[in-house]
């Protein structure tokens, strides 16, 4: 996701939320050009220990990352920031579509989607 200033009038926290619930980093997203925002291909859940805590979290900061699915399992897409430059560009040729759902799972291309909406 091309973060880049789209968002010049906030700078939200992007909690990068581990399947175990652990908190791997947080940090002020500055909308600035060449910043993008990248997850795994495929989704990834909370650990069912996680859980009990989980609508709690939710109360805090996790909400955009981390939600309840239909089938009662809760989502956590793990999310971190990277260099959205030439380079990066021409390596991964980012696409609006999901480019090949044999290597990006559709469900986590939804996921990643609908927390970048969050």
């Amino acid at each position: 996701f091309a973060y880049e200033d789209k968002f010049l009038q906030s700078a939200p926290t992007l909690w990068t939320i581990l399947p175990t619930g652990n908190i791997g980093g947080t940090r002020k997203l500055i909308p600035e050009k060449k910043t993008a925002l990248v997850a795994y291909g495929y989704p990834q859940s909370l650990m069912p220990h996680v859980v009990d805590n989980a609508e709690n979290a939710l109360k805090t900061d996790w909400k955009p990352f981390c939600w309840k699915r239909d089938d009662d399992t809760w989502c956590v897409v793990q999310t971190w920031e990277c260099d959205y430059n030439d380079s990066w560009k021409q390596s991964f040729q980012p696409q609006n579509t999901n480019p090949d759902p044999e290597k990006f799972m559709q469900q986590a291309f939804d996921e990643f989607s609908q927390a970048m909406r969050n």
